[in-house]
């Protein structure tokens, strides 16, 4: 009896449950957008990574709506000023960190099973437990780690390039361009930082171009 509930066996339920429930909701999607497909008529053709995508999409505003999940009010705008800090600007952005978290939670623990049965098959139960909970543990923390990390670059990245934009900005008024024009002139020298290349700060560069 004791075998029965052991951790293990009740890691490889949860993990099978998992399995099962994201086969169902891909074939509920497959089975809806067939019969969409079948009242409006034959579709427009599409590349297949386009309709892919849509696919994608459409799941996971379906299924991870963050009304779901109870995010509203002050929560959800504080979610949302998280994410535009760290650089995702998407509308959706909530729903694919929703969806990224129950993703990694539920993949992360699985992979760690599996790695521990194959590789650590003579280790005691115990330790394999404890491998597969501190695996979890990470998988909860990991998501919000990486948002604030990204956060705390981009912020970093700000800085460095915020005083050369201002910088720029000026040369070009003066120059005679308009605000939108030279804000439209730096954004490429701009975007030439981010990708490491030397930007120009020079009065007679910036003049010339």
């Amino acid at each position: 009896m004791q075998e029965l509930f052991s951790p293990i066996v009740i890691i490889s339920l949860l993990a099978f449950a998992a399995v099962a429930a994201a086969v169902f909701v891909l074939s509920q999607v497959a089975a809806t957008q067939v019969r969409v497909q079948q009242r409006v008529g034959t579709p427009t053709k599409t590349s297949a990574p386009v309709a892919l995508a849509g696919g994608f999409d459409t799941l996971i505003t379906s299924y991870f709506d963050e009304k779901y999940f109870g995010l509203d009010g002050s929560a959800r705008a504080k979610l949302r000023s998280q994410l535009i800090r760290a650089g995702y600007f998407r509308p959706n952005a909530i729903t694919y960190y929703i969806f990224a978290r129950f993703a990694v939670i539920a993949l992360a623990p699985t992979t760690a099973y599996i790695c521990a049965e194959i590789f650590l098959g003579a280790y005691h139960w115990l330790f394999k437990f404890g491998l597969v909970a501190f695996v979890m543990f990470l998988s909860v923390l990991g998501p919000d780690a990486y948002v604030s990390r990204r956060e705390r670059k981009l912020q970093q990245r700000y800085r460095v390039a915020f005083p050369d934009m201002l910088d720029l900005l000026m040369v070009c008024v003066d120059a005679g361009l308009s605000l939108e024009a030279a804000l439209e002139r730096i954004a490429g020298e701009i975007m030439r930082q981010r990708v490491g290349e030397p930007l120009v700060t020079h009065r007679e560069d910036a003049q010339q171009a």
